[in-house]
Parts: structure tokens; sequence; C-alpha cells
């Protein structure tokens, strides 16, 4: 009998143009045992708006749960799950793309359009931060929009914060790479931020990733400290297949990391509490009036210091 699976990280033709749409990932993953579903594109939530879907829905037997990667300011990228597409973070969501739109509208309107040059492309690639698009004559030119359009980010502590004032819990996305990239395999740096981003908030860690599965000691290692750091600190453990274009199919991309998504499922304690009550679950922040009258009047961050 085929282990029940659980993938809450994948990206759609919300977020790249020639990826699967969300109705052909659902077929594939249903016929696969994948019973949890988050679809988790770049600072969009239209997905879930479109079709009403408020926190979480069956479609058929699988579970599909809201989900958004948010882009932060400095590169950080925070998870968010089981939240209500039209609270606050709608609202964040909203002001991210009309600042968007405003600067590509304002500096694109000196490019000479040839050469095959996709409008609709740069938009996406500027909405999830894709350094592929800074190349040529095109990427010199918008250098200076992408670093303008990288101030209007949220920081980690707003991104935290909106999820959790939209009712949903907020997952730290890719740790590894926050290790090697960032802390350069310091794990006591390591542990001291994820102490800080406990304190803020933060409801959990993305322990389950494809870079996790090489059969490499060193990254073994890390997985293991990661599982017992995420117990330590009591955080919420998730995971996902971060599957993103059409090269393969979604059921053949998801069937190589069938090992992580099934431990995936056997956390996920937590969406049975979610679904009873999400508020209930949310406690470790302080939500005060001054911090949600903020949140609400979301207009972009002051740029802050890098981590």
């Amino acid at each position: 009998m085929t282990a029940p699976k659980a993938d809450l990280h994948i990206h759609t033709s919300y977020s790249n143009e020639d990826a699967f749409s969300m109705e052909e990932i659902v077929e594939e993953a249903q016929s696969i045992g994948v019973k949890v579903l988050s679809f988790t594109d770049y600072n969009t939530v239209a997905y879930y708006k479109e079709r009403r879907i408020n926190r979480y829905q069956y479609i058929g037997d699988t579970l599909v749960i809201c989900g958004v990667e948010l882009m932060c300011q400095g590169f950080w990228e925070v998870l968010g799950y089981c939240f209500d597409p039209d609270g606050p973070i709608n609202t964040l969501l909203g002001t991210w793309h009309e600042n968007l739109e405003s600067l590509l509208c304002r500096d694109l309107s000196g490019i000479s359009l040839t050469g095959g040059l996709d409008l609709a492309q740069i938009r996406l690639d500027f909405n999830r931060y894709d350094t592929g698009i800074l190349s040529g004559s095109v990427g010199s030119f918008l250098k200076q929009t992408w670093n303008e359009a990288e101030s209007y980010r949220p920081s980690v502590k707003d991104a935290i914060e909106i999820i959790r004032a939209s009712q949903g819990l907020s997952f730290l996305a890719h740790p590894i790479s926050v290790w090697d990239l960032v802390f350069r395999k310091d794990y006591s740096a390591m542990r001291e931020y994820l102490l800080q981003l406990r304190e803020l908030g933060l409801d959990g860690l993305e322990v389950y990733q494809p870079r996790l599965c090489k059969k490499d000691e060193e990254v073994q290692r890390f997985l293991g400290w990661l599982e017992s750091i995420a117990a330590e600190l009591d955080f919420l453990v998730s995971g996902g297949s971060d599957f993103h274009y059409r090269m393969i199919p979604y059921s053949q991309w998801a069937g190589e990391y069938s090992g992580i998504l099934a431990s995936t499922y056997d956390k996920l304690y937590w969406i049975e509490e979610v679904m009873s009550d999400v508020e209930d679950r949310c406690t470790r922040l302080d939500r005060s009036l001054d911090s949600l009258a903020r949140v609400l009047r979301y207009e972009g961050p002051v740029r802050p210091t890098v981590h």
C-alpha cells in the first residue's frame, strides 16, 4: 500500500508562465497518493480568491490548504498556510503589485520592445525576484527598478505579522539555504536566528525539501539537526517538493521525492488543529491594537539591514 503524502510547496502558472495549472497538478497528485496540497505561488493568493477558498477546501479526496511564498527583504522567504486570502495579506500583496506595476510602467517605457521581449514574463520575474531577468541590456536598464522594487517587500517580521493577522501560520522556507548561504554553516548562529524568529511569532520550519534528499553526510547531519531543533523550539514542521516547471510532469517530480512527502504527511498533526480553530493555535505573537493597525495600513516597510 502506498504511503500517504503531503506536498506543501508547489508553484503553478501563477508563479511561472511555463508551469502547470493547479487543476492539472491536483489531478496528478491524486494519482500518486498525495493527500494534502498547498500551492505556494510567489506573492499572490489570486488562486484562492478566484475560487473562494478560505483557509482550506477539499477537491475530491485531496485537501488543499491556502498557501503563499512571500519574498521578503534581503531575499528571505516565508511560507504562509491556512490563512484567510481576503485578510490583511491581500492588502499587503495588493500594495506590492501596485508598486511593482507603477515602477515597471515608468521604466519599461524607455525600452524598445523588440526581440520578443515578454512583458508578462518580466512582471513574473520581478514578482518572484528571479535574477534571470537581470541580463543583457534590459537587465542593465532595469537594475535600478529592481533595487527599488526590493525596498517595497515586507521584512520577515512584517511577513510573520501579516500572516498571523490573516489567521494563518508562518514557516521559514528553505532553512538549509539560510544555514549554508547566510550563516556559512554555523549551527550556533543559525540556532540563535531561529530563536529570534520564534520570538517574532514564526510558527514552523520547512524541514523536508528536495535539497535535503542528497545522500551527503553533511546534508544529512543538517537534516537531523533541523528535526531536532524544530522539536526543541516547538516549531511546527512542513515540507514539499518545490515543484516549478513543465519540464517533467508533477507526478514524476513528486515521485522522486516521495520520501520527504511521506515524512511531511506524518508531521501534519497541526492541520487538524488549524481546521478546527485556526485562531486558537495562533497565540505566540502579541497582537496589540497598534501592531495590528500597522499591518492593516501596510504601505511598504523602510528598507532594513539584511540579517
